[in-house]
């Protein structure tokens, strides 16, 4: 966890402590509004109610392609293991769905037929030479096909070129399958610092999946494609790659610091909204976006479907601002003792909260917690509720 592959890449030179920043003039957050901060610094929630009603019955499941979006940094060794060791939870959830109203019927269909595809965020440093950012173009998007983290249990865990995703359906042994997950997801910690989360699920999505290309096939046309974001880091997707330059410190400040304060150099959001709604044309539900990430802790362990994204943002810990106590980097949006921190992920967590806004997909929940087996089951619950498609 944070504090800090960016810490470790930061280049000499102070920025002056940028001030506290409402939801409206965050960077990258489109059309986010409301005040900042105030001096109320929990996250205020709603209930979100009943599942949605899908008809008079369901007739199949629709099959599920889920793409997983990991942070390979210094920092994530700790959080990748965790996501591994919670990984059944989702799987359990979709597998054997709860009843929670305890009517006697399950909340959902059972999921019968799963994709589960990793990507790194690793995309480089364009033509820049910046320290764990050294292979032009980093991993591009591309789903990953064996073990990167060095666990020699793992050595056997390794997917065919043409087909580079792990496979579910009705009957299979999960058991196995999470194994297998649990080793591709823990890609690694040697991976560009200066992530870029979203221009990641971009190409993995797009350029890479274009026939011929290494991820063509992952996602199908009458799937329900569900993304989740991995990351203790601030999106770093860069429209102009100059935030990269490591000779600009003097007006763009420390890497630490510099994506946070320079939005103009950056991908909007909508670049990542209207690609996923292109996705979503031949879909028959929509797309889920969960984001594990830099957001506050919940110490009542609350629901994480029950968080208001909206007000999420405009938490102050939820601020891009100089940490005091370490001049040239961002305050912590949430800390784990002994285990480091995680600075506010304002754009992850804004594209989670346009899917949530629209259509009630998208949530997002602390990579800080102790266990992320809550927000797993979440994420199954979300992507449950949808795998009836509605009757035509």
């Amino acid at each position: 966890m944070r504090r800090s592959s960016l810490m470790k890449l930061s280049v000499l030179g102070l920025l002056a402590a940028p001030a506290a920043i409402g939801c409206d003039q965050s960077p990258g957050t489109g059309d986010t509004g409301g005040g900042g901060g105030g001096t109320d610094t929990g996250v205020i929630r709603y209930d979100t109610g009943p599942p949605p009603d899908s008809g008079p019955g369901c007739v199949y499941a629709l099959p599920i392609d889920l793409l997983f979006v990991v942070d390979n940094s210094s920092s994530m060794a700790e959080e990748q293991l965790n996501l591994a060791d919670n990984f059944p939870d989702l799987l359990s959830t979709l597998t054997d769905p709860p009843d929670a109203d305890e009517d006697g019927m399950p909340d959902f269909p059972a999921a019968e037929d799963v994709r589960l595809g990793v990507i790194t965020t690793d995309l480089g440093s364009a033509t820049y030479t910046v320290p764990s950012c050294d292979t032009m173009g980093g991993d591009r998007g591309v789903l990953v096909t064996s073990h990167l983290g060095g666990d020699p249990a793992c050595a056997d865990v390794t997917l065919p070129a043409s087909e580079p995703w792990l496979s579910y359906e009705i009957g299979d042994d999960a058991v196995a399958l999470g194994r297998q997950f649990s080793c591709l997801a823990r890609v690694g910690t040697a991976g560009c610092g200066l992530e870029q989360q979203l221009e990641s699920m971009h190409a993995a999505l797009t350029t890479q999946s274009t026939s011929g290309m290494p991820n063509a096939g992952f996602v199908r046309d009458d799937s329900l494609l569900a993304i989740v974001f991995v990351t203790d880091e601030e999106d770093c997707s860069a429209s102009d790659p100059v935030v990269f330059d490591p000779a600009r410190s003097g007006d763009l400040g420390p890497y630490a610091v510099r994506c946070a304060n320079h939005p103009e150099l950056l991908h909007s959001i909508d670049r990542y909204v209207t690609a996923l709604d292109n996705l979503r044309l031949d879909r028959r539900q929509p797309i889920v976006v969960g984001a594990i990430t830099g957001v506050p802790t919940n110490p009542a362990g609350i629901d994480p479907l029950s968080i208001d994204l909206d007000m999420l943002l405009m938490d102050e810990r939820m601020q891009y601002t100089e940490d005091p106590g370490m001049p040239g980097t961002l305050t912590p949006a949430c800390d784990r003792a002994g285990a480091g921190s995680a600075i506010p992920a304002r754009r992850v967590v804004e594209l989670a909260r346009r899917f949530a806004v629209r259509s009630g997909d998208g949530l997002a929940t602390s990579i800080c917690d102790d266990d992320l087996s809550l927000a797993m089951r979440a994420l199954g619950t979300l992507i449950g509720r949808r795998l009836c498609p509605p009757l035509e």
